[in-house]
């Protein structure tokens, strides 16, 4: 599947209660992938450190979304996310103690819209990246993880941004109609 930026796969869903989805929804529903560097992409962030929640919220602030740590407990560091059409969470954990230095980042979107643990394991056989689940509120999520090092370099935290981005148009696909998913792809005609 070809991602549109992260903007873009992020307004294609409704995940969420709210306006109507203005881009494409994805056409395949194999791994996700990162998009293609666009503009926004290719902007440098002085003293980016992939390990920092303030650098992974300006780098979110460069792709059209607001991060807004909402608290810290222990070694995580918990980020709000809205973006257009919808909003998710960003977990840094393993920080050290002024709340930097961290080791991993854990992102998640969860739903109003119902489906079964057999659909969501469906789900999850199509998608190496991401994870479905029920949260403990029993509310469809959606995670995906990733591992930051100090040489954990600005493409490649938006490379894991992207893959976010899949991860999200795929679940959006997965919940217009979780017993369908993934669709049939239509069998080949004969050449001739």
């Amino acid at each position: 599947m070809r991602l549109l930026p992260l903007v873009a796969a992020l307004g294609a869903l409704a995940l969420l209660p709210a306006p109507a989805a203005t881009a494409a929804p994805a056409k395949s529903h194999a791994a996700a992938k990162p998009a293609a560097a666009g503009p926004a992409a290719a902007a440098a962030i002085p003293g980016f450190d992939a390990r920092d929640p303030a650098s992974v919220i300006v780098l979110l602030k460069q792709m059209n979304a607001e991060g807004k740590i909402l608290k810290t407990a222990g070694d995580v560091v918990v980020i709000g996310v809205t973006a257009p059409s919808l909003s998710f969470g960003v977990q840094m954990m393993g920080c050290d103690a002024t709340g930097k230095a961290c080791h991993a980042l854990a992102m998640s979107a969860s739903s109003e819209k119902p489906a079964t643990l057999s659909q969501i394991n469906v789900f999850n056989r199509s998608q190496p990246m991401c994870r479905g689940l029920q949260n403990t509120e029993g509310k469809v999520t959606v995670m995906y993880f990733a591992l930051v090092s100090a040489h954990t370099n600005i493409e490649e935290t938006r490379q894991q941004m992207a893959v976010w981005g899949g991860c999200l148009a795929n679940f959006g696909e997965f919940l217009k109609d979780p017993s369908a998913f993934p669709p049939k792809a239509p069998a080949p005609k004969p050449a001739g």
